[in-house]
């Protein structure tokens, strides 16, 4: 088991004619899954569940408002990863990962929908584990 936190997550400026929003991302989730042993590579795979908020600053052109808001969606994750021994207590990883969120988040700009968090996402990682 594992508990996997990131954020701030910085997302892009979305522009349209009449305003824009910077969007903010945080998610956290516990995540189960299994391992082979590193001899001297290994695998791993996991599913997970948790939660995913998207914030936004808007800002827009008279006679719009510029308001600011958070939608908070259902996370679910699951992945594939290896890892390679590079010493008794170090190793190398890199990992993909699938997240789907519920509800999606999309960010509207003047009633229109200016882009979201993608669903599903894609990730990928490299890492460095140091067993201690």
């Amino acid at each position: 088991a594992r508990l996997r936190l990131a954020g701030p997550l910085i997302g892009p400026n979305l522009q349209t004619s009449t305003g824009s929003a910077a969007v903010r991302q945080e998610m956290g989730a516990v995540e189960l899954g299994w391992a082979s042993a590193p001899h001297p590579v290994g695998v791993h795979a996991w599913i997970g569940a948790g939660a995913h908020d998207l914030h936004a600053d808007g800002s827009a052109s008279a006679p719009y408002r510029g308001p600011s808001g958070d939608v908070v969606s259902f996370l679910v994750t699951a992945g594939l990863g290896g890892l390679l021994a590079i010493g008794p207590r170090v190793g190398l990883t890199a990992e993909l990962t699938t997240l789907v969120l519920a509800p999606e988040p999309v960010v509207v700009i003047t009633g229109h929908d200016a882009g979201g968090a993608g669903v599903p996402s894609v990730g990928g990682a490299l890492g460095v584990i140091v067993r201690l």
